[in-house]
C-alpha cells in the first residue's frame, strides 16, 4: 500500500493540479437545513432513502459478519477470507456495469423492489442453509451482482424523483449509506450475541422484505417521462 501511494500520489497532484482559492459566504444553519427540507418533504424520495438505509443495513450485516461466518463454519483461514473480498468486489463491478446495460432499460422503481427481494433472499440462504463453501461463494457472487445494480439503481431513482438538486441528494444519500453501513454491523453483532448467523439471514429477509414495501407503498402513481436508467441519463 505504501509503495502504490508513493506511485500514484504524484499522479494525483499533477492531474488534479493547482487549488483555486474560492471564497463563500458563511453558511448558517438554517441555511443547511433549507436545502434538505425539501428532500425529506416529498414522500417518494423519502421512501427511496428508507430503502436505501434498510437494504444497506442488510448489506452491512453480511459483509461485515460473512468472513467470520465462512471461518467458523469452512474453517477459512484469513488469506481465504480475502476470496470473499475479490469475490464480492468482481460481483458489484460486473452489476454496476450491468446496470448501465439492458437491465438498466427496466422501470427503476419495479427493478429496485425485485433486487432488494432477491438480495434479501440470498443473503438469507447463505446464512440459513447447509452449503459448501463453494456454493457460498457462489451466493456471495449473487449478493455482490444484486447490490451492483442496486446501488446505480438507487442513485438513479432518487436523481429521477428528488425535489432538490443532485449534490444534495447525493450527499443524503452517501449520508444514508453510511448509517446503513453502522447500523449493519451493529445489528449484526446483536443477533449474534443473541442467537447465530442464522437469524443474520432471517433478519435480512425481513428488512429486505420492509424495503421492498416500503418502495412500493411510496411510488409516485403519476405516470413519467423517464422510467429507466438509460432514459434517465
Amino acid at each position: 500500500l505504501g509503495a502504490a501511494t508513493a506511485v500514484l500520489a504524484p499522479l494525483v497532484h499533477r492531474a488534479v493540479g493547482r487549488e483555486v482559492v474560492r471564497t463563500y459566504d458563511p453558511m448558517s444553519v438554517s441555511a443547511f437545513l433549507d436545502a434538505y427540507r425539501p428532500l425529506l418533504r416529498h414522500r417518494s424520495t423519502v421512501g427511496v432513502y428508507a430503502s436505501v438505509l434498510l437494504g444497506n443495513t442488510v448489506a452491512w450485516s453480511m459483509g461485515t459478519y460473512a468472513p467470520v461466518f465462512f471461518a467458523e463454519r469452512h474453517d477459512y483461514s484469513t488469506g481465504q477470507i480475502g476470496w470473499i473480498f475479490f469475490v464480492i468486489g468482481i460481483a458489484l463491478f460486473t452489476g454496476n456495469i450491468a446496470a448501465g446495460g439492458r437491465v438498466g432499460t427496466l422501470p427503476l422503481r419495479p427493478l429496485l423492489i425485485v433486487i432488494r427481494l432477491v438480495f434479501g433472499t440470498l443473503v438469507a440462504l447463505l446464512f440459513l442453509l447447509p452449503l459448501s463453501a463453494i456454493a457460498g461463494l457462489a451466493l456471495i457472487g449473487g449478493i455482490g451482482l444484486m447490490g451492483g445494480i442496486g446501488g446505480v439503481t438507487d442513485v438513479m431513482l432518487l436523481i429521477r424523483e428528488s425535489p432538490a438538486s443532485r449534490a444534495t441528494t447525493l450527499t443524503f444519500n452517501t449520508a444514508v449509506l453510511n448509517l446503513g453501513i453502522a447500523f449493519g454491523g451493529m445489528v449484526g453483532g446483536v443477533l449474534l450475541a443473541l442467537s447465530d448467523f442464522a437469524a443474520i439471514g432471517i433478519n435480512a429477509l425481513l428488512l429486505s422484505a420492509a424495503a421492498a414495501l416500503v418502495l412500493w407503498v411510496t411510488r409516485d402513481a403519476r405516470p413519467t417521462a423517464a422510467t429507466s436508467i438509460g432514459q434517465t441519463s
